[in-house]
């Protein structure tokens, strides 16, 4: 079996988390007079953060869109401030992906604007340990391989596409 695709989470997977998101969230909240605590944020990890926001706005005469709207300047300002770098090997990986015709998807709990932003610093279903979620998480979702880094997926591919090779060679025989 080919690879046909492969989704990759932006934050800390594919770029270092050079931004401090709880604090940029924890001033956000503040701002607006909200707060919440690192235990409901890391519970968040990986969410949209527009739905983390409604929720922690909900019952209080915040409005969740100014909320959201601060926390994305915030954030913004924050990258800008740090600088976006790609996680080691990545750069290297994607390509190698791309050179095996599999199409790389990124996903992230960021917006449109902000995944813009930061990937624009980067140029460019796997489970990734250097991302937000720790293996136990990861284990309770389907995927096809848990990886110490993103740096892994060209060796993990060519695995799989050489078994895939071999399988086709053995159905053409047939």
């Amino acid at each position: 079996m080919r690879i046909r695709l492969a989704v990759l989470d932006v934050g800390g997977t594919v770029i270092h988390d050079s931004a401090d998101v709880p604090a940029v969230f924890m001033a956000a909240l503040a701002r607006h007079g909200l707060s919440a605590t690192d235990a409901q944020l890391h519970t968040w990890r990986g969410a949209a953060k527009r739905e983390v926001i409604g929720r922690l706005a909900a019952g209080s005469k915040a409005d969740p869109e100014q909320v959201y709207a601060t926390f994305q300047q915030l954030l913004i300002a924050s990258f800008a401030e740090h600088g976006v770098q790609p996680i080691d090997g990545v750069e290297q990986a994607i390509a190698a992906l791309r050179a095996s015709a599999v199409p790389v998807a990124l996903t992230t709990g960021f917006d449109r604007k902000v995944a813009d932003g930061l990937l624009a610093g980067v140029g460019a279903n796997l489970g990734v340990l250097s991302g937000a979620h720790a293996r136990t998480r990861l284990e309770k979702a389907p995927h096809d391989a848990i990886l110490a880094s993103a740096a892994e997926l060209p060796a993990w591919i060519e695995l799989r596409n050489a078994s895939g090779r071999e399988a086709e060679k053995k159905e053409a025989r047939q």
